[in-house]
């Protein structure tokens, strides 16, 4: 009976995590397949461009189609890039990243039907991250951190809610 205690108690510790929210890694993940999916879904030469302004002229857009498809959207401030917006080909999920003006990256994360979903990053204009976490729907769920200095430990709270990967929505592949 002795020997079959630690079996037990494993298979137990396995079955009893089953029922257990996702976990950061798998989050990231999602993330990282999502992104290389709308990254790869935008990726055509256009075949063409048509740009658009505000007002005052400052704000230039160019958005850039393959066969009537909208792959890129990108922003420029006073001829600085400041944004690009990768979209898949169902035009559903999109890749966002906005930029300091030295050109690192500001902000970067994955937007469904409008809505930010998964790992969402903010970095300082030196390149560090300040604040990462998972988003659902808009809303902050998991675990985030922030840093208030390069290199230090993170702070960490806790937001709940952590949701499991299949209320997730999928990409399709093309």
């Amino acid at each position: 009976m002795k020997k079959l205690l630690p079996g037990w108690i494993l298979a137990s510790l396995i079955l009893s995590s089953c029922g257990q929210p996702q976990t950061r890694v798998a989050h990231e993940l999602w993330y990282k397949n999502t992104k290389e999916r709308i990254l790869q879904q935008s990726s055509q030469e256009p075949d063409s461009v048509r740009y658009t302004f505000n007002q005052d002229s400052t704000l230039k857009t160019a958005w850039q189609y393959h066969d009537k498809h909208l792959m890129t959207k990108k922003g420029f401030q006073q001829s600085i890039f400041r944004f690009e917006i990768n979209y898949s080909k169902d035009g559903l999920f999109e890749l966002r990243r906005e930029m300091c003006e030295n050109g690192k990256l500001a902000f970067e994360g994955i937007f469904y039907k409008n809505e930010a979903y998964g790992l969402s990053t903010w970095y300082d204009c030196k390149g560090n991250p300040i604040n990462q976490g998972v988003k659902y729907k808009d809303q902050s769920i998991g675990s985030w951190k922030s840093w208030k200095k390069p290199m230090e430990t993170p702070a960490e709270m806790d937001y709940g809610n952590n949701l499991p990967l299949d209320s997730f929505p999928t990409l399709k592949k093309y």
